[in-house]
Parts: C-alpha cells; sequence; structure tokens
C-alpha cells in the first residue's frame, strides 16, 4: 500500500501502520467417493470389491477422477473398503490436492467357515487316576485346502464327577 497526499506525493514513510491482517482461504472442492461391499465364507484367498462410485461433489473442468479399491482382505471379519483416487487435470497432471476426497467405505465381510468336532468319552470308577479320551473328528464341515487342524490337548479327571472333554 502508499499513502499518497493531496498533491499525490508518497508520504508512506511519514506513517507507522499497525496491521492486523485478515487471512485468504481456497477451500479445496469436496469430492465423495463410496466404495463397494462384498462378503463371503473364509476359504484362505482374499476377497476384494473394485465397485466404486463417484456420488457427489463436482470436479473443474477438464478434470478426469481415477479411482482404484486398495483393500483386499483373508482375514474373518469386517473390513473397510478403502480406495485410492487421484484426480487429474486435461495435461494428465495430478491435482488431487486441489481436492478433499471424502470415502465412504463399503465393508468386505469375511465369515468364518463353519465347523463341528466331535470329542470321545470315556468312563471308569475312581481309582486315582485320571481318565481321558483323545478321540475326535470333524463330523460338519472341511478345512480349506493346504490348512490342518491338530488336538493341541485334551483334559484328564481324576476326581468323581464329569466334564467337557474339549480339545
Amino acid at each position: 500500500y502508499s499513502i499518497i497526499d493531496e498533491n499525490g506525493a508518497d508520504v508512506t514513510a511519514q506513517y507507522t501502520v499497525s496491521e492486523r491482517l485478515g487471512t485468504l482461504f481456497v477451500l479445496p472442492v469436496p469430492v465423495t467417493i463410496a466404495t463397494g461391499s462384498a462378503q463371503k465364507q473364509y476359504d484362505g484367498l482374499p476377497l476384494s470389491s473394485n465397485v466404486w462410485q463417484h456420488t457427489s461433489g463436482e470436479l473443474l473442468k477438464g478434470h478426469t477422477l481415477k479411482a482404484a479399491c486398495i483393500t483386499s482382505e483373508t482375514e474373518v471379519g469386517d473390513h473397510e473398503n478403502l480406495a485410492d483416487v487421484r484426480i487429474y487435470d486435461e495435461k494428465g497432471e495430478d491435482v488431487t490436492q486441489l481436492y478433499e476426497i471424502i470415502i465412504e467405505p463399503g465393508i468386505l465381510a469375511v465369515q468364518p467357515l463353519v465347523l463341528h468336532v466331535s470329542t470321545g468319552s470315556a468312563s471308569k470308577e475312581y481309582d486315582g487316576t485320571p481318565v481321558s479320551n483323545e478321540d475326535w473328528k470333524i463330523i460338519y464341515g472341511a478345512l480349506v485346502e493346504g490348512e490342518n487342524i491338530k488336538a493341541v490337548s485334551f483334559p484328564q479327571r481324576t476326581n468323581a464327577g464329569e466334564s467337557k472333554n474339549e480339545m
């Protein structure tokens, strides 16, 4: 700025100016992407879904949105389906920083595989020594190829009474 007198002369040097300056903001353009959901039962293979939709927010003229879902899950549970979103101008330059990218994630749900296991029973009259039975088998369901089940331990019972034969 300059301070000019009535004759058009610059008299800025004649003043000490205390400034309280405002702030200029340029806010990024909000753009929302919703990703798809998928589900399956655990099979040892990854679950993913590259389904997405631009649900709100306008791109500037000449800008192009590219997105790819990046989540791939094998483990049981519900997992957010996240996406990598980029916006390019007409020259192919990345201008993503001009936008506020909002992801509304779908859910990738991997449900546990159901197995039913049966263990053997055993009984005897009390004699001060333990009774146990290490027999077991899968009676419903199957393991995924390449995986196996191994009994780690079986309980023993010495005193009179009963307990579950858990493996």
